[in-house]
């Protein structure tokens, strides 16, 4: 059994009170995260055009963009040129 299906089994047998206690919190920790990177720069601005560019590219072994370092980090093993 992985370990979210044991948190999983975990979560089924809290009470109402505590399930929501515990929602509760994981929306903080998810909000606090998220603003976290947000100020790291580390979200991207357009998720799935940028995976869905950066696919394409690695089948003609480059890129040329204006944004290549979010490139950079979401396919290391790209060549991108800037302009």
């Amino acid at each position: 059994m992985s370990a979210v299906e044991l948190a999983l089994e975990k979560v089924k047998k809290l009470s109402e009170s505590e399930a929501r206690e515990l929602l509760s919190w994981m929306r903080h920790f998810a909000c606090h995260n998220y603003v976290k990177q947000k100020r790291q720069g580390a979200i991207l601005k357009h998720p799935i055009a940028d995976i869905l560019i950066g696919a394409f590219a690695l089948r003609f072994q480059g890129l040329l963009t204006r944004n290549g370092r979010e490139f950079r980090r979401l396919v290391p093993s790209l060549t991108v040129v800037e302009s």
